[in-house]
């Protein structure tokens, strides 16, 4: 057990740069907080495909191995991608000695929580030919090595062959998870192969980033998606909902995947009984991608008769119903609304005092407030349109008191829609422009050590803008080899309430955590390397607004601490 008494467990992923990564990252710390346990999160690269080819950021999972954690949970897909399900298996044999769980694919051996890829594949492929006629499927699959990539590229054929349809090895196309190779496999696709959407219905990916790396190659080319050819992917990330068109796919419950295997491994700690697996079923989502047409969750039709009351108006109405009102909105925005107090009833009584005086402002001006108070707190503006919608199905109910007045109500809603539309667009706009110009800063910093500028600059740096980037600590080390031992020598650090005095040589075990970054409930523990050489070890804390900016940070980091060890030597 860690020193603070609470477990902690090491989380270990390829790297954090897709939705993938995050949603597993959520799932582990949602089960964590449940726990009260500590988590080491280690981007230590996927694993190579012989010790002749090593990734070079593995170095740190050298160092786990004496480090003081108490159960490992390992992101099997990812990791094995390159190097096999055996050499992973082999991988795996030097935590033998603490409780290990398996995210992503069933690794034989070893307690796993996982969905069964192939129907999930199957479904979607099936969905293409039964619902939309589609039977020149392309699909682009993934590294050759994956245990998931290939489960997936046999469901494809299997899906095929039910339905009467060759498989023809012209329309399998090697690939990878990434964006860019859906990309350029849909480049094949059309230059090398010669298919053109008279040729070609379909196009499923082995995950949601090939897949919209061929959206937009499509689009690119100018064909029309789902007119002239439909696009499918497998996993359900964020940006599968968010693309254009939004991207039918399959659900692989990544979230839960992540939580699920996280409580099995607490348990195991807690009880120092073996963890227990769990496979899970994958859910088809269909969005416009492949031609379906999804209805959104704000259709009056619903509504039912209200019983007439003593209200003859809709505004009376509401006003007869406010309670009620107020608590179906605190349904509707589901407990993500919290540090807001009184929001329900302001926005009721708004739309009330509106519907009563024609020349009303008072709902749009209500909506905008909350909108942007909610924003502010760091939180998604798709929940106030969720409350929005709540708040109009009841509007719409009262207009069967007063018929007249259901034109003044789709007005308001109308005018607060946009209103809720240009508040995410002007947050998403300052968001982005504020968190670019801080990376900068860090960005200059580090390129000024590379032209042989000082750690005191860049400590101070990163104490003024990680912080604004949502990263309030932080410790970055640089590797010292010696005959006899491996250390990390500290380059630059901070935290709050940071003791002075502190370490400024720490054990390599100690992956470059310092006594105040041990007060961190989550750490991000990345490799720096650079140009294949190990060169150090970055600690963050947990919390950065984009989580993308983790892999960046490393990237100018490395280059900054190969710079300083160059010129300090060994």
């Amino acid at each position: 057990m860690a020193e603070t008494g609470k477990p902690r467990i090491a989380v270990l992923v390829d790297h954090i740069e897709s939705d993938y990564h995050v949603e597993v990252l959520t799932g582990v710390l949602r089960a964590s907080r449940a726990s009260r346990a500590k988590v080491l999160v280690v981007p230590g690269g996927w694993l190579g495909r012989s010790d002749a080819e090593p990734i070079a950021r593995n170095f740190v999972y050298d160092f786990l191995q004496q480090a003081r954690i108490d159960g490992v949970l390992v992101l099997a897909g990812s990791l094995s991608n390159y190097a096999g399900l055996g050499r992973f298996r082999d991988f795996l044999k030097r935590f033998a000695h603490l409780p290990l769980v398996a995210v992503g694919i069933d690794v034989p051996g070893t307690p796993s929580v996982w969905v069964d890829n192939g129907v999930g594949i199957h479904a979607v492929v099936s969905h293409l030919v039964t619902v939309h006629g589609r039977r020149r499927i392309a699909f682009i699959r993934g590294p050759i090595a994956s245990p998931e990539a290939e489960a997936r590229r046999q469901a494809y054929r299997r899906a095929l062959e039910e339905h009467g349809i060759p498989d023809d090895e012209r329309l399998v196309v090697q690939g990878s998870f990434a964006r860019e190779d859906g990309s350029s496999a849909t480049t094949e696709l059309f230059d090398a192969r010669h298919f053109t959407p008279a040729t070609l219905d379909a196009i499923a990916a082995v995950n949601d980033d090939a897949a919209l790396g061929a959206l937009e190659e499509l689009t690119r080319r100018g064909v029309s998606v789902p007119t002239s050819m439909a696009v499918v992917g497998f996993d359900d990330a964020r940006s599968a909902r968010t693309a254009n068109p939004p991207l039918t796919t399959v659900s692989q419950r990544v979230e839960l995947q992540a939580e699920t295997a996280a409580r099995a491994l607490f348990e195991a700690i807690a009880s120092k009984r073996p963890p227990v697996g769990q496979k899970l079923d994958p859910e088809l989502v269909v969005r416009a991608s492949c031609g379906c047409v999804v209805r959104f969750q704000n259709d009056s039709a619903e509504v039912r008769p209200v019983t007439p009351g003593m209200a003859r108006t809709s505004a009376l109405f509401l006003v007869e119903r406010r309670a009620m009102v107020a608590a179906e909105l605190a349904r509707a925005a589901a407990g993500r609304l919290v540090g807001m107090s009184g929001w329900e009833t302001r926005l009721v009584d708004a739309l009330t005092h509106d519907l009563a005086d024609p020349k009303g402002q008072n709902f749009v001006y209500e909506v905008e407030q909350f909108a942007r108070k909610n924003v502010a707190l760091g939180r998604s503006v798709m929940v106030c349109h969720d409350v929005l919608t709540a708040l109009r199905l009841q509007a719409v109910a009262g207009a069967s008191v007063e018929p007249a007045a259901r034109p003044r109500i789709e007005d308001l809603f109308q005018e607060a829609r946009m209103r809720l539309a240009r508040v995410g667009s002007d947050v998403e706009q300052e968001r982005h422009q504020n968190l670019s110009l801080h990376a900068r800063f860090v960005t200059k910093a580090c390129l000024s050590m590379v032209a042989g500028g000082g750690a005191q600059e860049l400590e101070a740096t990163l104490k003024e803008h990680l912080p604004a980037l949502g990263i309030p600590a932080c410790a970055i080390t640089r590797l010292r080899k010696t005959k006899h031992s491996t250390d990390l020598a500290v380059v630059a650090r901070f935290a709050p309430n940071a003791l002075s005095g502190a370490a400024q040589v720490l054990p390599a075990h100690e992956l470059g955590i310092d006594g105040a970054l041990e007060r961190e409930e989550t750490l991000v523990i990345e490799p720096l390397e650079f140009a294949g050489t190990p060169v150090g070890i970055a600690a963050f804390a947990w919390g950065a607004h984009n989580p993308v900016h983790y892999e960046v940070l490393r990237e100018v980091l490395s280059a900054a601490v190969y710079a300083l060890t160059q010129r300090s030597g060994p």
